[in-house]
């Protein structure tokens, strides 16, 4: 078996080192990988992190053939090809532009942009231009093709504030996998012009599947997930790097993440499938829990996600920030309806 080299860091928000267990051995459900890791909130300022976690160095180990690689062309086509990940980037984008039209002018910065497919949808839609920037070499060396779009190995702190400006910059699903999230959004706050928007998307450690499913909650991704933002602790994190002024907080329709904890729950239990074998769909038990999955789905977890949704308690957030140009700015921007 793998060793693991751990580490126990300070909070990077407010520098204390006494933190409260809240979550207990938690484990890759998902891919399998070796190690039981921990979630904990900080005694001082109430940010909850992995913790102890892998050391930097040996992060790559949970992200191999995970979300790229060979045996990973479903992640691929789903990224680059699938409907409802356009969905899924549309409904971004009309989140986004509740505060100001994405403008064909404009340039778009996706960090952690994996494939490229909300810079596809986005430019098609807008006919702007973008850069992704992703820490994973293949899947940038296999992302979407469009003369708006260009993409770049490495991290947002690669990139050259001087020669680099963009008007929105964005973070999918990316800023609680940074080992220092407040270096990432400083950097990121260098990088947009003046007035910029900054839109981040993270799991929400106060929904309410999470408080059920604990460890097996599916957002809590262990140990690629090294930051587990509420609301609050998100709004300070981007404060601490420079976005003085917060325009927008959604909680975030995500209609499979209670169905899928539900399964990782079930599978953990019952140990389906078996250890080195997968999951098959085939045997009269696999067709039972399938059969429990998709009830479950429809008579619970769609009417319940709406619930959720607009009770700001599903599992997903996105926060809006703004780079204020003037301490006269209003104190919340105008939100824009951009026409159909």
């Amino acid at each position: 078996m793998r060793n693991i080299n751990l580490e126990v860091p300070n909070c990077p928000l407010c520098g204390q080192t006494e933190f409260k267990p809240l979550i207990q051995n938690a484990q890759d459900f998902i891919w399998k990988k070796p190690g039981t890791f921990a979630v904990a909130r900080c005694s001082g300022c109430g940010l909850v992190m992995t913790r102890p976690r892998p050391i930097e160095n040996d992060l790559a180990f949970f992200y191999e053939n995970t979300y790229s690689g060979d045996d990973q062309q479903e992640m691929q086509a789903f990224q680059k090809e699938s409907p409802i990940m356009r969905m899924i980037s549309r409904y971004r984008l009309s989140v986004m532009e509740k505060y100001a039209p994405v403008r064909s002018v404009d340039n778009v910065l996706d960090v952690g942009c994996s494939y490229g497919g909300f810079l596809l949808t986005l430019t098609e839609a807008r006919d702007c231009r973008g850069l992704g920037i992703d820490f994973d070499e293949l899947a940038i060396s296999r992302a979407v093709v469009h003369p708006n779009l260009a993409f770049k190995t490495g991290a947002v702190g690669d990139l050259d504030h001087k020669e680099h400006k963009f008007d929105w910059i964005v973070f999918w699903e990316s800023l609680e996998h940074h080992t220092d999230p407040i270096g990432a959004l400083k950097n990121a706050y260098s990088l947009l012009k003046p007035g910029g928007f900054l839109c981040i998307e993270v799991p929400n450690f106060n929904g309410i599947w999470r408080v059920i499913f604990r460890r097996y909650w599916l957002p809590l991704l262990m140990p690629q997930h090294l930051f587990h933002f509420t609301p609050d602790s998100l709004q300070r994190v981007a404060e601490k790097a420079g976005f003085e002024k917060r325009v927008g907080q959604h909680s975030m329709f995500y209609p499979l993440e209670g169905v899928a904890s539900l399964g990782i729950w079930l599978g953990h239990i019952l140990r389906t499938p078996s250890p080195g074998s997968a999951f098959s769909w085939r045997t009269p038990f696999d067709l039972c829990v399938l059969l429990l999955l998709v009830i479950a789905y429809f008579l619970v977890e769609l009417p319940s996600q709406l619930l959720l949704t607009c009770a700001g308690r599903s599992g997903h957030q996105l926060a809006v920030f703004k780079k204020v140009t003037s301490i006269s700015e209003p104190k919340q921007a105008q939100e824009y309806s951009p026409e159909p």
